[in-house]
């Protein structure tokens, strides 16, 4: 029986949806505060029942700054006294999209909060809508000491297959108390029958900003709670407060969830592809530019350190903003019914006021991608702006780097030039267009200069030989065949494994481009399989209002040449059907570069004049693989997975949002493929309007790597334009190498930084088979953190004379003790691991 209920009062918070985001905010500031602040003047006599409305932290933290004179004094005072408070989280994120050190980075609005107004850090998080979420949470938020997690999942979308309340446990092996509401965002008023504990919380949530409860309404649910449990203690109060109590009862049988639950709305950022794009670029650089400052901060060279960490937060922050959750303004508010699809309709229709809404709304999604892009570019300036006039190329990683670094930032055209490192000339070629050069062996953490020198560099030279109408290919690693005549390629051959590594699978011809247009009945079907509770806006938001009766239409581009420039084989491409009534690209090129040295070949596809479209579509890029029974590992944020094993029923089993790469394998070859700007992939189908309840083995091995879609009806844009640009690596490898690719494939996506600084002392020595990720200055110290990259529990070692090292936690709080000179640690599976640098 239930003795004690805790009232937790929220609304849910979206940027945007609503309305545009800019104006979202300002409500929260102004008439929105308004209304909390009468709620919570209006119950201060009530005692242990005065009403406490609890908040994301980001929102509260922009109300802070943002609000008159007058609401802040009186929002100082609730937050003194308790009645407004916060959770851990910034906001509800697509976690599957953010990266480790970026959702590390958005807990420090929190932890602000917390400092500012001399509260403890709070120990519950809260995120509501998104149906799943990365299993990378629980090391994340126990590593910050949350302690409960409470997700609230939108009524119409099928939950991922867990208990209400469970132990969500990471690969490394934290643990996370997780409730799980399926088909709502908050709780029930009473606990369920099977409800077990003392203590129940119930979690009363308004919708979409629509702001808090009135005062009213705690006597209503007092009244409701005391008809049926008349001699349990009423409390208004906290997610912190229940957490608390639960903690007292014995929860030895709560079940434990260790399977990702992946998130089936992920979809929605094929929407956005430049922008993706940009983002995934700026991520790696990020961390290399970190790596950068970090040796600035220990050889006391960074000059205005101050405005680097500003720079750094506006960065995260803009970052974090465009993993939120709303990505646009509500389609059904502002199109609704009334929209239309054929194409002469659709471009009259874009000149009036509700279409240039929309378009707005999507703008300032863009917008947050481009200012992070040009934050990123100030530090850049800030920490390696200093030209010494000896260019020199930065490995950040923990290991000694091989590979092809781009010359861009050099910025000559090597037709006639050369490089020059550690007096050898090394190769240089094109590769995506731009100028690139192989190094070889770089030592870690330190750079090493390079020479531009006035003496043609051997580009090195394809083998091409014809048999009949067969073009075979070569370099030093690979063969591709491919067909003159209708420019389909069959086969991609590795000579040192002696295995065929791609092959073409019916129509699905090697780096295929393949345009949908879908119909009705992909719609309706799919509204059938992924229902949970049906609903008007359910099926709105979910479908397509006003769809046309129209059948699924897949279209392949018509081939019209192939040209050789240095180690690239350049193919072109036409569209015409599919760009007159729908949203194709009117030209297609595919840029196939197998360099003179090294064991990864490169791939780039050019989309040209997209079109813009309402009706719903999506491009893909196909890689066959040439074994049909082949295994799988997915690299999701921050871990590597087995799809088939380690995702939880009901959760994403169609679309996977790599970080880093997937491979497919057997017992002697495998083909590891890096996607640089397009992490959607799919197994064998487009993905689009699909959604499985399990793991599936795909009738072809064809990966599909998403390169847009518009699926989404809810507030994503709904038509996608312009020119495109995807790059892919891959490379083969023996099938007893597959546990190495986590590490491969993150330190050739993060590479190597060109930069005018001099930075060739061996101070730090970073512990090998881990990377860098992020770097702060904690007041005359250093904090840096590490994720672990082989997925397996070992020691390891971090060094750095003349300081000592404290392991902390990803608030900056000592868990650990001080050591010399050096520390020794054990890591688990992909574990994220934060230390203290100070100066003896």
């Amino acid at each position: 029986m239930v003795k004690k209920f805790i009232l937790v009062f929220k609304t849910h918070f979206d940027i945007g949806f609503t309305d545009l985001s800019s104006k979202v905010i300002d409500k929260y500031s102004n008439s929105m505060l308004k209304e909390v602040i009468a709620t919570c003047k209006a119950t201060e006599h009530m005692g242990a029942l005065k009403y406490v409305w609890t908040m994301p932290s980001w929102p509260l933290k922009v109300i802070t700054e943002r609000c008159r004179e007058d609401l802040k004094k009186e929002l100082d005072r609730l937050i003194e006294q308790g009645q407004i408070v916060w959770h851990a989280l910034p906001f509800t994120s697509h976690t599957d999209f953010c990266s480790a050190e970026e959702y590390i980075e958005a807990l420090r609005f929190g932890k602000e909060l917390s400092e500012t107004y001399h509260k403890p850090y709070v120990i519950s998080a809260k995120m509501t809508d998104v149906p799943g979420h990365s299993i990378m949470l629980p090391a994340i938020l126990s590593g910050a000491g949350v302690k409960f997690l409470h997700l609230g999942c939108n009524e119409f979308a099928t939950p991922p297959k867990v208990p209400f309340l469970f132990h969500w446990q990471a690969k490394s092996g934290e643990k996370l108390l997780t409730m799980y509401s399926k088909g709502g965002y908050g709780t029930s008023l009473f606990p369920p029958e099977d409800w077990d504990y003392p203590v129940w919380m119930a979690l009363m949530q308004t919708n979409d900003n629509s702001g808090p409860q009135s005062a009213s309404v705690i006597e209503k649910l007092v009244k409701n709670i005391g008809s049926k449990y008349p001699e349990a203690e009423i409390v208004c109060g906290t997610m912190d407060d229940f957490y608390n109590e639960l903690a007292k009862c014995d929860l030895s049988n709560i079940p434990t969830i260790t399977e990702d639950l992946g998130d089936t709305w992920i979809h929605g950022i094929g929407s956005y592809p430049k922008e993706v794009g940009l983002l995934r670029e700026d991520r790696e650089r990020n961390k290399r530019l970190q790596a950068i400052y970090a040796k600035h901060l220990l050889n006391s060279s960074a000059g205005d350190t101050g405005k680097a960490a500003e720079l750094l937060d506006q960065y995260y922050e803009n970052v974090g903003l465009f993993e939120e959750h709303t990505w646009g303004a509500d389609v059904k508010t502002w199109l609704g019914p009334e929209r239309v699809y054929q194409k002469d309709d659709f471009l009259k229709a874009k000149e009036n006021g509700n279409y240039r809404f929309m378009e707005t709304s999507w703008d300032e999604q863009r917008d947050r991608a481009k200012i992070s892009n040009l934050t990123l570019k100030e530090v850049k300036s800030l920490i390696d702006g200093k030209e010494s006039g000896q260019l020199s190329v930065f490995n950040p990683g923990c290991s000694e780097f091989t590979g092809w670094v781009t010359a861009k930032e050099i910025d000559k055209d090597f037709t006639d030039l050369s490089l020059e490192m550690n007096h050898e000339k090394v190769p240089v070629t094109k590769i995506n267009g731009e100028w690139a050069f192989y190094v070889k062996n770089l030592k870690p953490f330190v750079t090493t200069p390079v020479t531009v020198i006035k003496h043609a560099s051997d580009p090195g030279c394809l083998s091409i030989k014809k048999d009949g109408s067969i073009v075979k290919v070569e370099n030093h690693r690979y063969i591709l065949k491919f067909s003159e005549v209708n420019g389909e390629i069959s086969e991609l051959y590795d000579k040192k494994l002696k295995e065929v590594l791609l092959q073409q699978q019916n129509k699905e011809s090697v780096f295929a481009y393949r345009y949908d247009r879908y119909g009705i009945e992909d719609v309706t079907q799919f509204l059938r399989d992924y229902a949970y509770r049906y609903s008007t806006w359910g099926i709105q938001d979910y479908g397509r209002e006003a769809y046309p009766e129209c059948d699924h239409k897949t279209y392949y581009p018509v081939y019209q040449s192939f040209t050789v420039e240095q180690n690239t084989l350049v193919f072109h491409y036409l569209n015409t059907e599919s760009v007159e009534k729908y949203g194709d690209a009117k030209e297609v090129k595919l840029e196939i570069t197998l360099p003179p040295a090294g064991d990864e070949l490169f791939v780039t596809l050019r989309l040209k004049d997209k079109q813009e479209t309402p009706f719903i579509e999506s491009g893909s890029f196909l890689i066959p693989l040439a074994d049909k029974d082949c295994r799988y590992h997915v690299n999701k944020p921050n871990v590597r997975l087995n799809p088939e094993t380690d995702i939880e029923v009901n959760a994403n089993h169609v679309f996977y949002c790599l970080e880093n790469y997937i491979s497919a394998y057997d017992d002697k070859k495998g083909v590891c493929v890096i996607p640089m700007d397009s992490p959607l992939t799919a197994i064998g189908s487009t993905g689009v309007y699909e959604f499985r309840k399990e793991y599936q083995k795909p009738e072809e091995p064809v990966l599909y790597f998403n390169l847009f879609n518009n699926m989404w009806g809810t507030n994503f844009p709904q038509w996608i334009g312009g020119d495109l640009c995807y790059r892919y690596i891959l490379y083969g490898f023996s099938g007893d190498e597959e546990t190495f690719n986590l590490e491969k494939a993150a330190v050739l996506k993060e590479g190597a930084e060109i930069t005018g600084s001099t930075l060739d002392t061996e101070d730090l020595k970073l512990p090998e088979h881990m990377q860098l990720i992020n770097v702060r200055k904690e007041q005359d110290n250093i904090v840096i953190r590490l994720k672990e990259l082989q997925g397996e529990e070992a020691v390891r070692k971090l060094a750095l004379n003349g300081y000592t090292i404290t392991p902390v936690d990803l608030y900056n709080r000592e868990i650990g003790k001080k050591m010399d000179r050096e520390y020794m640690f054990t890591v688990k599976p992909y574990g994220i691991y934060s230390f203290l640098l100070s100066e003896s």
